[in-house]
């Protein structure tokens, strides 16, 4: 447009006078009254408000933004323009005109169109005065709070419509104000006030000075300021030009080549204009053309006044040169900025003019222009440089720094996260780490932690954490540690009740802590500190950019700036402000347009942007470079290098960047930190130089916005934590808050209402005010006080917050409140009600969505019937707009609908059971479809043929634009179908989601959603492969990579360019034209257009979308209003002849016109047909679909048509007459008479004289055809008839009869030469001779895929969408002796399916499946298929159930997924196969995994492949070491296992693939290292693995063959758990398979396995199912394990655990002594409520009650027998510290089958043999008489003290457990517990005193023994559970007594204490 033309010019002058050093950059228009000094025309997009004649731009300000419409719409919310202060005060006399658009009032407040001034006692503004009625203007004016005003004569619509010209004269030389509308005065009045009076600060348009006037709701066309007052007669001539209309000349360019010279030096003075006549600079020769230069010398500062006229005016443009002759400081700097305390550095100077020079801080004294002089740094300095002549001085600084020590802090947290997700797409809690001080700090090793005890809780890896800078870490427990990259999980998660939190040093000291803890979290708010840094703006948003285009070399010279005085001259370089751009999409900005001079050019650009700093810049600490940037870029800033992204090192003018970013990357302002500030910025004059790169030079996206930003020292209140809002993760932290309020109650909910609605508001804390609006607004705190209830009389929708001292406000609540007016308020429907108010703001435009209401009432369940007053089943905040093109104007409209929350972002509602989305539409019928159920139709048909397409839902709409109450029939808007938006979604397009980092193949091959249509305003169509007017829909232009755009733009191209071949084949490629495209799919989207004769499709409306890995197809369809016969529009009205009157050929527009000359496509297309007409596109089908959309509406339609008028007439192929019944019979009249005609078109596929099935033997079927001039051509063999490329094949009859004389299948077509379409499609009939029905004696189930294997990243590559459901199958095998026949076998349970006619020959198999294409896809084409099922096989087991024809069973059973059955055909590449067709099919026992990978489908299942077994393998390794497995041969036989397969996934088994060249000997062995499966440790891949030593793992090995990737057959798996270093697990017995796979003795790699490790603690006695006394006893509470201590050593069992079989944590400082037993039982004796059940388990067994029992696990001992594994703790791995392994020390099992010794139930326990015993062999065990806690004859006298203690302490005396020997108050028992010797009274245990030793303390002393250490704990009550207050206390030094004192008692009374003995 011309004015965009003008802006960027004017924009570029004023950026190069700027440059020149401009002191006045006016460029006034000038007429007859005066100059034009600021214009405001609001052209272009975005948020700045340019000032094309002034250059003061302003920001607009709230949600609005310009859309190229040129004007900028006000909402009357929070939408205003800020205009730049102090450009009024500084006229004497002045004019504004506006051209506005008033929507009318919102409230019954004023709303300012214009409003200058300082606050609310100084201001003038312009507004419409709504508290008088008619509404008039007023102008006014005050210096003290007493207005001048100015009233308007006439009235303002405020329609929403009505444009107004306004102008308000100021003549303060006459004191006179005048007001004019439309060019007619309409007042004038005196005033005394003078502009000058007026400190115009705050200059607004649509704001006011008083903050509770609402804002302006219009729409402003131009504002200007006049630099005088205006006269009647220019007011009046302005009008009638209106507001584009300017008159005079345009002064692009006036600036000079130097800014700042010496005295005697010429300069440049370099113009261009347009349209001047004459030209004349002040006091200079005349010049003349319109672009030149002039010449002159300079001796003193002069400012040169540029002044062009023509006959309609003249323009002054103005720049200023000055004269500085004071000496220049070139450069001074320091060889080191940042040093430590003693250092020494050098600082260098280059002068010029100087006289002399010198430098301060103490340095000795320097003379020359130019040298070095080295100084001693023991502080922080500032050196200063000053150099002096005759005419002044000038100076420099450097400012040296002592490293700043300062620790990192928790910055922030947050808890109950819903706003930020991980990598996993997760809300995972999470913290902020901050860097204050001034040095890099790296955190490797540093711990976070949530617990106080456990600083070290998890470790942080290595991360450079940079200055100022933060870290994220996920609180999430998936403990995660990715090193410098991907996201860092801690181990833990955060307590949104609050908890203590730390970070500490790798010395485990703390450096901050939340102690207690932080305080109860809540859900909108985080909590953290306020980070205190002054931050000074060096380069603001709208700074000067100069730009360099290369041609064939960078520029010359010094471009990046220098340490010294930058001497580069830019002066020639292209200047604009703000920016270089603009993007090529929509909604940006306009910057400086470079894109015709670089697009196809250049690669790169270079740019320069000056800015200055003042004397206190050496206090800048760091600086923030904030850039929004194309593809890549290196920034310099004084010629240093500071940052670059996506550019290597050597970039030249013309390198390109090595990434392509998409507009969402490019728009996303990143932050790049420059430490050391101070030490690269100079006093005065800086550079900021850019090098932008672009990825091609035909990317459009060159785009650079920079802002640069400085910072001191930062500080921060450690003590003063507070409550965030918003969070801000990863930057620094908002503002602070206290705890924010809790939500605002309403008396109602979202309701409609009749009569007045009193509305109470509440909270729940008394101290808060709510306040609240109606205008839709989100309160603030000037919004209304509520002080009583609120009474509604119209529809409102009220918004309120609650807000106290020291508080947050409150989230936002909202609920609408619908007025329902008399005449409506009997209304019913049998459809559900949608009920649309948009609050009066009349109809919605299609631009922007507007704020509007949403409400969805569905019938009531028991009547059946939606009333207008019903409850609203959804009640939503939402936007709406207009959809359609050529629709969008009719008085019926359709809408667009997102659902908001309160924050006006998406939220999910589910409409009337369709899946959950926030983007609907609401399509209404109107002119076209006067049936009302066009779209409906066929997006129904669409679905049921398998293609996607909307779903909808028909509805009646209520829509109130006009504000008030809902009345009928005004606001009643008929009937509705919501429908669901085409866009990428799991439920509707289901391609994969693409973000800027799908780049490379496959992530760039998809998914993409295309449209041929009209380009969307600011957006860009392309053409490719022939194909025209192609839009992106997704991902959006915005947010392609160029990477992106050229992949789906290629792809498109090849697949049109094999089109172009005769073979049909890229001839780059090689790939056919069908390996691009997705011909069935599409060839459904394009019978389907061609059904319904849609005039437009193909060439609008026509989306395609192409998957990931797969191929472009056509769809979803949309749009169908005017197609099928329509009313209105008759380019589809005969349902005769191929295409539309639109112009539309269907068989020859673009790419269809090429496939259909293929024959084969002819073909697919013909057979698809033909196919549909069979079923879905069956009259009856059809008539059913339209008969059930009919139904649904036929009583709504009659008040639609009521409303719009009844214009139904039926049709030409109405059966019943006309009206609206009419419109339904000529539709489905009229697509009986399309498809009859269509299957006239093509030849009818020949019938036969017999239904397939069973026949006699010799019967004779005969063939039939419709068209005498074909012939038949059928095949018995089971090939085709038609040869590719249409010719017959040789094996084909054409006989019209045949006899049966074995089952026979027919594959027959009919065919004519010459005919448009010569093959019909094909008819396949089987008659079947000699089978018998489906029975249980003949048919079985032999395999069942209920729980597949995930699908591949392969298979999702080609489909998205896949799910492991979507590969269930379910195999059946004829087990009788003759073919039988399946028709009408079924399964009735678990799947439903019933089989037709299928023959399965004796032996032979056929399968049932989820999904055949994926079936296909996994398993290949060959296997029979009998049907698809619906339904799914439930992966947790279910009954199946299958039944004859005759409904008698043939199976009934349930397959189950718990431990007895197979576990590899649980998800893990297995199928469950049955082992005996003649056993039972409920046992577990008769199934099995298969050994086949992924099931043998279509076959019996494989035996298992030859023996190669895991025999052994090493996983705990420290250097030389490395994870190893063994693999033996314990066949007679070589193997050779080459392309065999490990893994340690039993989900992804295709890990490691054993090389060619591997043979493994008979009874020989071979390992494989971490060198083979593991290559790259430092670079991981995802085939590459590791075993893990301190969790554990699975070793999978897989049959397979050298080439293939995939597996073949398990041959092995082995399960271990946690390893000691160097210790290995291996089968024993060694070389057998069902060994155990246990730790060893000793390493034996590559030979016999050594024998197995366990002990000394062993598990030596189970009673898993006890014989019960008493019928009312539970078993488990008789139940035990027994453990035993058969070393030498006491050993404390903290951390350790029984897994397994049971779930038992040993409680910390369990110390099991030397020979000592203990007892787990099922419940924890210890606790109190316990203490009856421990007594009779002690009567029980005749033990005694004081023996030593442990217990309460979680689990019971199984009665039919498992495994236990006895844990004790290991070392934490050195990248997972905080994680505890737990090797194993002893493993068990039990078994209640043979060769197991019988202990179920029968008075006996099992008991190892030995200690030294294998645990997992049968023969190790025995039974015996229960004897817990006695480890056979180790406690004979059953007194609870071992055998060998009281032998080793008491010889042959007798000393019982209760007595003490030694007199020390200790009894026996407890010494041997405690570790104290029980015949030495100074050996004890014994806490003595405890003594209250202040308010605040307690001492507690007692007996120890010396070299003990002891753990100190406490409670507050008996009940709770003991806590620990200090760990390893040591005994005393001297004496026997021991003292502690805690100081934490904060008050408290009491405090329980118990002492407990620590043990090595």
């Amino acid at each position: 447009m011309r004015i965009r033309s003008i802006l960027a010019k004017q924009d570029s002058t004023s950026a190069c006078l700027a440059l020149a050093g401009i002191l006045y950059c006016a460029m006034p228009c000038t007429d007859a009254q005066g100059e034009i000094l600021h214009r405001y025309s609001f052209e272009g997009e975005g948020t700045v408000a340019i000032d094309s004649i002034g250059g003061n731009h302003g920001s607009i300000i709230g949600g609005t933004r310009l859309d190229g419409s040129g004007q900028v719409d006000l909402d009357g919310f929070d939408d205003y323009i800020e205009l730049p202060p102090g450009i009024i005060s500084k006229f004497k006399n002045t004019s504004f005109e506006v051209w506005t658009t008033w929507d009318g009032p919102t409230t019954s407040y004023w709303e300012r169109i214009f409003d200058f001034g300082r606050d609310t006692r100084q201001y003038l503004y312009l507004s419409p005065r709504i508290s008088v009625s008619p509404k008039k203007a007023r102008f006014a004016i005050t210096k003290t709070g007493s207005e001048r005003k100015v009233n308007s004569s006439i009235a303002l619509a405020g329609d929403k419509k009505t444009q107004y010209h306004m102008a308000v004269s100021y003549d303060d030389e006459n004191n006179i104000v005048s007001l004019y509308i439309d060019g007619e005065l309409q007042n004038s009045t005196i005033t005394t006030i003078s502009l000058a009076d007026i400190q115009d600060d705050n200059n607004w348009l649509g704001r006011s000075q008083f903050t509770m006037i609402p804002y302006y709701d219009g729409r402003i066309t131009e504002f200007r300021i006049h630099d005088r007052a205006l006269t009647e007669d220019s007011v009046k001539s302005s009008f009638q030009k209106g507001p584009d209309d300017l008159p005079g000349p345009v002064i692009n360019a006036f600036r000079v080549d130097k800014s700042i010279v010496r005295s005697g030096e010429t300069v440049k003075l370099i113009w261009d204009v347009t349209a001047g006549e004459t030209l004349e600079i002040d006091g200079l020769p005349p010049i003349s053309g319109a672009n030149g230069f002039l010449e002159t010398t300079i001796t003193t500062t002069t400012e040169f006044t540029l002044r062009v006229t023509n006959s309609d005016g003249s323009r002054t443009a103005k720049t200023r040169v000055i004269v500085d002759d004071r000496p220049v400081i070139r450069s001074f700097s320091a060889s080191n900025y940042q040093v430590n305390a003693g250092e020494t550095i050098t600082l260098t100077w280059d002068s010029r003019h100087a006289d002399s020079v010198a430098i301060d801080e103490g340095t000795q004294a320097i003379s020359g222009a130019n040298g070095t002089v080295e100084v001693t740094i023991n502080r922080d300095t500032v050196y200063t440089l000053t150099a002096t002549n005759n005419a002044g001085r000038t100076t420099s600084s450097v400012r040296i720094l002592l490293p700043r020590a300062a620790n990192p802090v928790i910055s922030e947290i947050k808890s109950n996260n819903t706003s930020l997700k991980d990598n996993d797409g997760e809300y995972s809690d999470w913290i902020e780490i901050h860097n204050p001080a001034s040095t890099t700090i790296d955190l490797d090793g540093w711990f976070l932690t949530d617990n106080k005890d456990r600083r070290d809780k998890w470790r942080l890896p290595s991360h450079n954490l940079q200055p100022g800078t933060h870290l994220l870490v996920y609180c999430s427990g998936k403990d995660k540690s990715p090193v410098n990259n991907g996201e860092l999980h801690t181990n833990f998660r955060l307590s949104t009740d609050g908890s203590y939190l730390a970070l500490s040093k790798p010395d485990k000291t703390i450096v901050h802590e939340f102690d207690p803890g932080y305080p109860l979290q809540f859900e909108e708010y985080s909590y953290g500190l306020s980070i205190h840094e002054k931050a000074k703006h060096l380069i603001k948003p709208n700074e000067i950019y100069n730009v360099y285009i290369p041609t064939n070399s960078a520029p010359e010279g010094a471009w990046k700036g220098s340490s010294g005085l930058d001497e580069f001259d830019d002066s020639i370089w292209r200047s604009g402000p703000g920016g270089i751009g603009p993007l090529d999409f929509e909604n940006e900005e306009l910057l400086l347009d470079l894109k015709e001079d670089l697009q196809g050019k250049a690669t790169s650009l270079f740019v320069r942007i000056p800015f200055h700093t003042d004397d206190e810049f050496f206090l800048l600490e760091r600086l923030g470079l904030d850039l929004d940037y194309g593809d890549g870029f290196i920034a310099y800033l004084n010629g240093k290098e500071v940052a670059r992204k996506n550019i290597s090192e050597g970039a030249t003018w013309n390198t390109p960047s090595t990434k392509s970013r998409a507009g969402s990357e490019i728009l996303t302002t990143e932050r790049f930190l420059i430490p050391n500030a101070g030490t690269i910025l100079r006093k005065g004059r800086n550079i900021l130089a850019i090098h932008l790169f672009n990825f091609g030079k035909n990317d459009p996206n060159f785009y650079l916005k920079a802002t640069l930003t400085g910072y001191e020292a930062p500080g921060m209140d450690l003590d003063n934590p507070h409550f965030l809002y918003p969070p801000t993760p990863g930057t620094a932290n908002s503002s602070p808050n206290g705890p924010p309020l809790t939500t605002v109650s309403f008396s109602q909910t979202s309701r409609s209402f009749k009569d007045p609605l009193k509305l109470e508001l509440t909270h729940t804390q008394p101290e808060v005010v709510i306040r609240y609006t109606t205008n839709q607004s989100i309160p603030t705190t000037n919004s209304s006080l509520y002080t009583a209830p609120i009474t509604l009389s119209n529809s409102t929708q009220v918004r309120a917050r609650a807000f106290s001292t020291g508080f947050t406000p409150s989230p936002t609540q909202s609920h609408t409140y619908i007025r329902i007016a008399s005449n409506a308020q009997g209304f019913s429907s049998n459809l559900p009600i949608v009920v649309v108010d948009n609050f009066g703001i009349g109809k919605p435009n299609g631009n922007t969505l507007k704020t509007s209401f949403f409400g969805l009432i569905e019938p009531d369940k028991f009547t059946g019937r939606a009333k207008i007053d019903d409850a609203y089943k959804i009640s939503s905040r939402a936007g709406t707009k207009v959809r359609g093109s050529s629709s969008s104007g009719f008085a019926k409209y359709a809408l667009a609908l997102e659902t908001w929350n309160e924050d006006d972002e998406d939220r999910e509602i589910k409409p009337l059971g369709m899946p959950a989305n926030s983007d609907w539409g609401l399509s209404g019928r109107y002119r076209f479809d006067l049936a009302l159920v066009r779209n409906p139709f066929i997006y129904e048909l669409s679905n049921q043929m398998g293609v996607y397409a909307p779903r909808t839902r028909f509805v009646e709409v209520f829509m109130d634009t006009d504000g008030g109450s809902l009345t009928y029939p005004s606001n009643y808007m008929g009937v509705y179908a919501i429908i669901e938006k085409i866009k990428r979604d799991e439920d509707r397009v289901n391609v994969a989601r693409m973000d800027a980092s799908d780049n490379a193949t496959p992530d760039v091959t998809g998914g993409y959603i295309l449209k041929v249509d009209r380009a969307d305003p600011g957006d860009a169509s392309f053409s490719a492969g022939g194909q025209g007017s192609i839009n992106h829909v997704y991902p959006k232009t915005v947010n392609l990579t160029t990477a992106q755009r050229n992949y789906i733009r290629n792809y498109i191209g090849e697949y049109g360019t094999a089109l172009d071949q005769g073979n049909y084949k890229n001839p780059s490629t090689g790939l056919h034209y069908r390996e691009y495209f997705d011909v069935h799919k599409s060839i459904d989207n394009h019978l389907l257009r061609l059904l319904t004769k849609d005039p437009d499709g193909l060439r609008l409306s026509t989306y395609l979308y192409k998957p990931r890995s797969g191929k472009l197809t056509y769809g979803p369809i949309w749009d169908f209003d005017r197609t099928l016969g329509c009313d209105n529009d008759g380019r589809a009205r005969e349902p005769t002849g191929w295409n539309p009157s639109s112009g539309m050929t269907y068989f020859t527009y673009a790419w269809w016109g090429k496939m259909f000359k293929d024959p084969d496509f002819r073909q697919d297309y013909v057979d698809r047909y033909q196919v549909l007409r069979k079923d879905i596109w069956s009259i009856s089908n059809t008539n059913s679909i339209v008969d059930n959309l009919a139904s649904q509406i036929r009583e709504a339609q009659a008040r639609n048509w009521q409303k719009w008028g009844d214009s139904t007439n039926g049709g030409t192929y109405s059966t019943v007459g006309g009206g609206w019944e009419g419109e339904v019979s000529h539709l489905k009249g009229w697509i009986k008479a399309r498809v009859e005609w269509m299957d006239k078109q093509f030849l009818s596929p020949p019938t036969f004289s017999s239904v397939e099935g069973e026949v006699a033997k010799g019967s004779r079927i005969e063939l039939s055809k419709t068209n005498n001039n074909a012939t038949f051509y059928y095949t018995t063999d089971g090939t085709a008839p038609r040869l590719a490329g249409g010719g017959i094949s040789t094996t084909a009859k054409s006989t019209t009869s045949l006899s049966i004389n074995e089952t026979t299948k027919i594959i027959a077509r009919i065919h004519e030469s010459g005919h448009q379409w010569p093959w019909s499609s094909a008819s396949e009939v089987t008659f079947i001779v000699g089978a018998e029905p489906a029975r249980s004696s003949n048919l079985a189930i032999t395999e069942i895929n209920y729980n597949p294997l995930a699908p591949t990243r392969e298979e999702l590559g080609r489909n998205p969408g896949l799910k492991a459901s979507d590969f269930e199958f379910v195999e059946l095998k004829n087990i009788g002796t003759r073919p039988i026949n399946l028709n009408k076998t079924a399964f009735t349970e678990g799947i439903e399916v019933t089989l037709g006619n299928h023959v399965v020959d004796p032996g032979k198999h056929t399968l049932v499946v989820a999904n055949i294409e994926t079936f296909r896809m996994r398993y290949g084409n060959e296997i029979p298929i009998s049907a698809t099922f619906s339904g799914n096989l439930k992966d947790g087991g279910e009954k199946l159930r299958l039944v004859s024809q005759e409904n008698l069973p043939i199976h009934y059973f349930e397959y189950q997924d718990d431990k007895d059955w197979p576990g590899r055909a649980d998800g893990n590449g297995s199928s469950l196969e049955v082992i005996d067709t003649s056993a039972n099919y409920h046992s577990p026992e008769n199934w099995r995994s298969s050994h086949d990978y992924l099931g043998s489908p279509g076959r019996d299942g494989s035996e298992p492949p030859v023996g190669i077994l895991i025999n052994e393998a090493l996983t705990h390794t420290d250097l030389p070491l490395t994870d190893t497995i063994e693999l033996y041969n314990p066949t007679n036989s070589n193997v050779d296992i080459s392309g065999w397969w490990l893994s340690d996934s039993n989900k992804e088994h295709a890990k490691f693939q054993i090389p060619s060249g591997n043979n493994l000997p008979a009874g020989g062995y071979k390992t494989f290292n971490e060198t083979h499966f593991n290559p790259t440790p430092l670079n991981p891949q995802e085939n590459h693995f590791s075993l893990n030593s301190a969790k554990g793992d699975d070793i999978y090995l897989l049959k397979g063959e050298p080439g293939k990737t995939r597996p073949i057959a398990f041959c092995d798996h082995v399960e271990f758990g946690a390893a000691l270093n160097g210790i290995s697990f291996g089968r024993v017995p060694d070389g057998e398979v069902t060994a155990p796979f246990v730790p060893q003795t000793d390493r034996t790699l590559g030979k016999t396995n050594s024998g197995p490790r366990f002990g000394p603690v062993v598990i030596t006695e189970i009673l898993y199912q006890p014989k019960l006394a008493n019928i009312q006893d539970d078993p488990n509470d008789l139940e035990y394990i027994e453990i035993h201590n058969s070393g030498t050593d006491t050993l404390n069992l903290t951390g350790w655990r029984i897994r397994k079989g049971i779930d038992f944590d040993f409680p910390a400082h369990t110390i099991l002594p030397a020979h000592g037993t203990l007892t787990i039982l099922s419940f924890n004796p210890d606790k109190p409520e316990n203490r009856d059940k421990t007594a009779a388990f002690a009567l029980h067994y005749g033990v005694n009650v004081n023996s030593r029992f442990l217990g309460g696990y979680k689990g019971s001992l199984d009665n039919m027998g498992e495994v236990l594994h006895l844990q004790k703790t290991g070392n934490a791995p050195a990248d997972e510290p905080a994680y505890i392994p737990h090797p194993i020390t002893d493993a068990v099992r039990f078994n209640n089958k043979d060769p197991w010794p019988q202990a179920a139930g029968n008075g006996q326990s099992l008991n190892r043999t030995s200690t030294d015993a294998f645990g997992l062999i049968a023969s190790s065990w025995t039974i015996l008489p229960p004897s817990p806690g006695s480890h056979g004859n180790g406690d004979s006298d059953e007194d609870g003290l071992p055998d060998e203690w009281e032998n080793q302490y008491f010889s042959n005396q007798d000393s019982g457990p209760d007595e003490d020997f030694d007199g020390d108050t200790q009894s026996n028992l407890f010494e041997y517990h405690a570790g104290t010797d029980p015949t030495d009274i100074q050996s004890a245990f014994t806490a003595i005193t405890t003594e209250k030793t202040s308010a605040n303390e307690f001492t507690i002393h007692w007996f120890s023994a010396p070299g003990k250490t002891y753990n100190i704990q406490y409670v507050e009550k008996l009940t709770e559970d003991w806590m620990d207050l200090r760990t390893d206390v040591p005994a005393a030094t001297a004496g026997n007594a021991t003292s502690f004192t805690d100081s934490g008692l904060q008050g408290k009374t009491q405090r329980y204490y118990r002492i407990l003995l620590q043990t090595d």
